[in-house]
């Protein structure tokens, strides 16, 4: 099995459609674990103390997955400078919670990160401002007990961005004012500031004298986000403030990643880059022992090509069972179309014609990448199909690569759209799902697609005054637009129509004539 990102794991609201939580606009932690088709098997959600955020997961034997991250204190929304506990969760290969500990409580306290060697489980963490590194036993996956803690020391204001476990060393990397850490031998020295670090540590977490750490920084402030390890080198991405040995400021704030060798604290690569306004904040760092290749060249992944590949919705796209959207056939009555969770793409067209009485044609199509896609058509081709957006956070239509709106055929002509076979016009008004005010050049776009839109209002609205006005009378005011005199038939027709308004109103006809009502 494989499971989802192993960075921030959190969702806003309840998981799943319709499922009640206790803080509906907070932060909650969860773990989903998908089969290698992509299927999800099970998902959790924790909501007891919030906000609450998993930052780790691992797999462990049996199929058991560990997860550790932060909380609040209490069932209350609380501030995010608030005392947090750290934690470390252990769930079964079927989704049950088995076990649940506090690691650290009564400050602000995090977890970084969680890794597993054999039957020994490693959190690293802040806890009240320290860097602490804890060892467990899982020898019994449903009751991991502690046998180890090392205090690397105070970090003054610094992070911790990762933990990592490789050929029976335990790296830990992230960010400190304090350049003197309990870490063992210093292989390179603190450059002032806040600077990057990344310590070796022995197994049993007891100070050895293989263990080591080495600072990386420059003349500002550099601050790590994420660490991975490969080939024995701590690899770090974070931001700067300041020029970095061999790498000169570009931005305000700029990106960079460094290879550190702890053993001898070089700095072995390293590159830094910007981006829009000198402002760059690296989330994540992944590192291919093999290298570049062509393939990363043409966009292209590593890896086997044709293995089994799910054909759920829920696999093969961001749409979760609950979620739904509307449709509306002919102007009828809206239709809600719900994922189920064994949902295909064909099943669900062969729904979606069912529900609206085959008033609408859905089919599956080829989507760029081989993918499969929902096509949705009109059953005749005067008809209008109508889509609606689902409930916020329940809504299908996007992760089905579909937009709100109409779906109609049409033809256009002289600058009116109208539906095929019926002559009816079509109006849209083009405007964005919003529009952003926040400059004076986004005032200024909006401006032009308001006007847009009131120029295909007026449109609409002149087309329609056209209709319900007789012709004749349109013809005589397309006369007296041009200056000349209306035909002698017209004439008569406008005559015959205000004797018969004459006999209506009692003789009380209006003075100026009937053409001046419909002006």
């Amino acid at each position: 099995m494989t499971c989802c990102t192993r960075s921030s794991l959190i969702v806003t609201g309840s998981l799943t459609a319709g499922q009640k939580v206790a803080d509906p606009t907070g932060a909650n932690s969860f773990v989903a674990v998908f089969d290698a088709q992509g299927e999800q098997v099970w998902k959790a959600q924790d909501d007891q103390n919030f906000p609450n955020q998993a930052t780790g997961v691992a797999f462990g034997a049996g199929g058991a997955v560990y997860v550790t991250g932060q909380s609040g204190t209490t069932a209350a929304p609380l501030g995010s400078q608030s005392p947090s506990s750290s934690y470390l969760q252990v769930f079964s290969a079927k989704g049950v919670q088995t076990f649940d500990t506090q690691i650290a409580a009564g400050g602000a306290n995090t977890s970084a990160g969680v890794a597993l060697d054999g039957t020994s489980l490693y959190v690293a963490g802040v806890q009240n401002g320290h860097a602490v590194v804890t060892q467990y036993d899982v020898s019994n996956p449903a009751a991991p007990s502690l046998v180890a803690t090392r205090d690397l020391g105070n970090l003054q204001g610094g992070n911790v961005a990762g933990i990592a476990v490789a050929n029976g060393t335990v790296y830990v990397a992230g960010s400190t004012h304090n350049g003197a850490l309990s870490a063992g031998t210093v292989t390179n020295p603190a450059s002032g500031g806040l600077d990057a670090f990344a310590a070796t540590l022995s197994p049993g977490l007891a100070p050895a004298p293989t263990d080591a750490i080495a600072y990386y920084g420059g003349a500002g402030d550099d601050h790590v986000s994420a660490m991975s390890v490969s080939g024995g080198q701590v690899w770090i991405a974070g931001s700067s403030t300041g020029a970095l040995p061999g790498e000169p400021a570009i931005g305000a704030h700029d990106g960079f990643i460094a290879a550190l060798d702890g053993a001898t604290g070089a700095a072995t690569y390293a590159r830094r880059f910007t981006g829009l306004d000198g402002q760059v904040a690296p989330a994540s760092i992944s590192v291919a022992p093999t290298g570049a290749s062509v393939l990363d060249q043409l966009g292209l992944p590593q890896g086997v090509v044709d293995g089994p590949v799910s054909d759920l919705i829920t696999a093969a796209t961001g749409v979760k069972a609950g979620d739904s959207f509307q449709i509306v056939a002919n102007g009828g009555a809206p239709t809600t179309i719900t994922i189920q969770a064994g949902d295909t793409m064909a099943s669900l067209a062969s729904r979606i014609a069912q529900a609206t009485g085959f008033e609408v044609n859905a089919a599956t199509t080829f989507a760029p990448g081989g993918a499969t896609a929902l096509e949705i058509k009109p059953a005749s081709p005067a008809a209008v199909v109508q889509l609606i957006d689902g409930p916020a956070g329940a809504d299908a239509l996007a992760g089905l690569g579909l937009k709100p709106g109409l779906v109609a055929d049409t033809q256009s002509s002289n600058g009116v759209t109208t539906l095929q076979n019926s002559g009816k016009p079509l109006y849209g008004l083009g405007l964005p799902a919003s529009l952003d005010l926040s400059s004076a050049a986004d005032v200024k776009t909006a401006q032009v697609q308001l006007a847009g839109a009131i120029s295909v209002v007026e449109q609409a609205y002149q087309n329609l005054k056209n209709a319900a006005t007789p012709a004749a009378v349109l013809a005589l005011q397309k006369a007296q637009a041009s200056g000349g005199q209306a035909p002698a038939y017209i004439t008569s027709q406008i005559a015959n129509y205000q004797n018969a308004l004459y006999r209506l109103t009692g003789g009380q006809a209006p003075s100026s004539g009937l053409a001046s009502l419909f002006r």
